[in-house]
């Protein structure tokens, strides 16, 4: 299959987003520091200490501060910067509810700060008050690392599917299996759309002598506009690949109709159609602009230069 070969292989070989809170859009202030904070951060919840010596042979993870290492300080200096329960529990020398809110907290990732600013979520607890109904481990440690690649996020995967004291948490397992099953939808996508416009050109000619001429088209519009996303984005959403795949729809009309008359003012209507989104908010939709003009221009050129 050329159009899942294509772009499977661009897909491993390029850096593609499958961050959801990104395609909320960058001008916004607090999604913007609540995506950098959970984006890129991988979490592991390990129940037994052999489940985190197996994770750490496995992958890279970052050193942490040691929660006890500030209780006593946050105890005489943090007054005005703990949410009540947080105070309640230092004073009563609960330490051990605040080590496993703490971890629970380092595993669901859900914080307006870094940890490394704010070890123990005693700011992100005064500001936000965030209940968390994650499980409330009697023991456990949570690995955490930020620049994982998808070698060592597969071996945690495989991990977590085979033993029952490690859990997974953060957006890089979800973006990790997200681009695996996008691959499985593209080739299947493109497979059917393939069979599609081989069963209709045979309807129309007669014969398999356009096959080759339209698939060698096709891809080359594929290419430009993967091309052309990857010149102008940096990190392409995912889901532009996915909708990607009318591109075979709307160039096989081109490759059928090469001679008509009227196929520039179809181009340029079908332009006209998709410039809206090059002003769209989301970056997403301009992505898809980019792509499906790029192709299509791609394809008309070929087709008239026959």
């Amino acid at each position: 299959m050329p159009f899942s070969t294509l772009c499977s292989s661009l897909l491993l070989a390029f850096t593609v987003s499958t961050d959801l809170l990104g395609l909320v859009g960058g001008d916004h202030a607090f999604f913007s520091a609540l995506n950098r904070n959970l984006a890129g951060r991988v979490r592991v919840l390990c129940t037994t200490p052999e489940a985190v010596a197996v994770c750490k042979a496995s992958a890279r993870f970052d050193e942490m501060p040691s929660v006890d290492s500030v209780l006593d300080y946050y105890l005489q200096h943090g007054a005005g910067l703990l949410s009540p329960r947080d105070r309640a529990s230092l004073l009563d020398g609960d330490f051990d509810r605040v080590r496993r809110a703490v971890t629970r907290r380092d595993y669901s990732g859900v914080s307006l700060f870094p940890k490394a600013d704010d070890p123990n979520y005693f700011l992100n607890n005064y500001l936000l008050s965030l209940k968390s109904r994650l499980p409330d481990p009697a023991k456990g440690t949570v690995l955490q690392a930020s620049d994982l690649n998808d070698r060592e996020l597969a071996a945690l995967v495989d991990l977590a599917s085979k033993r029952d004291d490690v859990f997974l948490s953060g957006a890089p397992f979800h973006t990790f299996l997200a681009k695996r099953a996008s691959l499985r939808e593209i080739n299947v996508l493109s497979l059917v759309s393939l069979l599609a416009v081989v069963a209709i050109g045979f309807w129309l000619f007669g014969n398999f002598r356009f096959v080759v001429p339209t698939l060698l088209t096709l891809l080359a519009g594929f290419a430009a506009g993967t091309i052309a996303l990857f010149v102008f984005y940096p990190a392409p959403h995912v889901l532009t690949f996915v909708f990607g795949t009318s591109l075979i729809g709307l160039g096989v009309d081109y490759c059928y109709h090469g001679r008509s008359a009227n196929l520039l003012k179809a181009l340029l209507s079908t332009i006209l159609a998709f410039s809206p989104l090059f002003f769209a908010h989301l970056a997403v939709l301009g992505q898809m602009a980019v792509f499906s003009v790029t192709g299509l221009v791609t394809i008309f050129l070929c087709v008239r230069s026959r």
